[in-house]
């Protein structure tokens, strides 16, 4: 039998949730914004690029899950994933904001693609191993209902800071002497630093708890052929096609 988990240890795993609600929460509220508005790009070709990578993040959530549990690493299935990741991530959330002025604005579509397919590659393969984690590192069904509520209310701390202090910190910026754009890169890499110490925070939460995988532990191989075929047995349920 395990030993309880000690609060410290349940708040920092919460906040790892903290760093996904500011990671995804400033990119739904203000990117379509932020492409048209501070870019200047038109409003029919910045909804078709978020839309388009929107479907490359359904594919790498699934391979990032596939990857990290088939995972043999001897220090553990989840953290190592989570704690590289999460330095990526932290500078796809910096460049996703970045409307650099050498970039030529007929490649500046491009340049937004490849930033946002960074971002979803990124963040699937932080938060998915993340929220593996959280089921892992204790048995007590009491303890991972504690470890989620307290992700929980973490999880509205960076909805509230990422939605509702976006713009107050973009002001704080420009009222400083930055530019428009400037002022928006900054709180880019502002919020993707969080993202970076958030993760790590819950690394180091569960540093000691989690499972190491053993020798003799059967996983299936990673495989996109795989992937495919779970997408394909999922349609065939009759049941999920109308919400499809």
């Amino acid at each position: 039998m395990r030993e309880k988990l000690s609060m410290s240890r349940k708040i920092g795993y919460g906040f790892g949730m903290f760093g996904e609600s500011i990671a995804m929460n400033m990119f739904l509220v203000y990117f379509l914004f932020f492409l048209t508005d501070v870019v200047g790009m038109d409003p029919a070709l910045s909804g078709t690029i978020v839309t388009v990578c929107a479907f490359w993040g359904a594919f790498t959530d699934l391979a990032a899950g596939a990857k990290s549990d088939a995972s043999r690493n001897p220090k553990g299935k989840r953290g190592p994933f989570i704690f590289k990741s999460a330095i990526l991530l932290g500078i796809a959330i910096f460049l996703v904001y970045s409307d650099w002025d050498f970039i030529p604005d007929n490649m500046k579509p491009v340049y937004f693609v490849a930033a946002l397919l960074i971002y979803y590659f990124s963040l699937s393969f932080t938060d998915m191993p993340y929220q593996s984690l959280g089921s892992e590192i204790t048995e007590n069904a009491g303890e991972r209902v504690q470890l989620r509520s307290i992700a929980n209310v973490l999880n509205y701390v960076g909805m509230i800071l990422a939605s509702s202090g976006t713009l107050v910190l973009v002001t704080v910026f420009m009222n400083g002497g930055s530019s428009y754009s400037g002022a928006w890169s900054k709180v880019g890499l502002l919020f993707g630093v969080l993202t970076v110490i958030a993760y790590w925070l819950s690394v180091l939460a569960a540093k000691g708890k989690e499972p190491i995988p053993s020798e003799d532990e059967q996983v299936e191989k990673f495989s996109l052929v795989n992937i495919f075929k779970n997408y394909i047995e999922v349609m065939k349920l009759k049941a999920y096609r109308p919400f499809l």
